[in-house]
């Protein structure tokens, strides 16, 4: 008998969240099939997620103020008119710790390259500051395979297909395909897409890249950026 969850009360301890029963599924599987786990599934910390009245907090791995001033580098961006406050400690080419408040639209991406130790760009600036191209932010250009829910593995195409047989709300997109149900930072998202294929409901045999679209993308806010050494 196997269990995953908190209550198989696993040695690093019950978490409530969902990434670790990901995890213990993965072990489980290899465990079964005699494989070795992969390196993301051996049970390290997982991030923490805060969501409350006007508060999305998401954090991960090492602070910028416990980083180790000689191999880690503190990327920070402030905005404190977004309330936004976005923090990377890069190792080696990789995420050793992330700290994003009231930035939802990026807390997906670091998440997985945190999971998956991901090689950074060789600019980990970019991870703060994404390039949006009017493909990412019109759903109508958006390329079906562009990644709606970075936590399932859902793109576009699946959010349409869902759609075609029969979801028309973001709860039922959630149901069919499980966007939005891991971190949840992509529902604004999956909501736009929802909304664009309400009001056009593009048919089976055309693609959903025709014609331009409102953006779905949120408010832009000038932002600070500032880069310290670890101290």
């Amino acid at each position: 008998v196997a269990a995953v969850g908190d209550c198989a009360q696993p040695p690093e301890g019950g978490t409530g969240l969902v990434g670790p029963g990901w995890q213990q599924a993965t072990r489980l599987a290899a465990d079964l099939t005699g494989t070795a786990a992969p390196d993301d599934a051996s049970g390290g910390q997982p991030p923490v997620r805060l969501k409350a009245a006007g508060l999305d907090l998401v954090a991960m791995g090492t602070r910028g103020s416990t980083a180790d001033p000689v191999r880690d580098r503190v990327l920070t961006i402030g905005d404190p008119v977004g309330r936004r406050h976005v923090e990377i400690t890069v190792r080696g080419g990789r995420l050793a710790g992330v700290t994003c408040v009231g930035a939802p639209e990026l807390a997906p991406a670091l998440t997985v390259a945190f999971d998956r130790g991901t090689p950074l760009p060789a600019d980990p600036l970019a991870m703060l500051l994404p390039e949006r191209s009017e493909e990412d932010g019109s759903p109508a250009l958006m390329p079906g395979g562009t990644p709606v829910c970075r936590c399932n593995g859902v793109a576009k195409k699946d959010v349409v297909a869902a759609w075609e047989h029969g979801a028309t709300t973001v709860a039922e997109v959630a149901a069919a395909t499980r966007a939005t149900t891991g971190c949840g930072g992509c529902r604004s998202v999956v909501g736009g897409l929802v909304d664009w294929l309400g009001q056009s409901d593009p048919p089976t045999s055309q693609p959903a890249s025709d014609g331009r679209e409102e953006s779905v993308a949120g408010p832009q806010h000038r932002v600070e950026t500032q880069e310290t050494s670890a101290s």
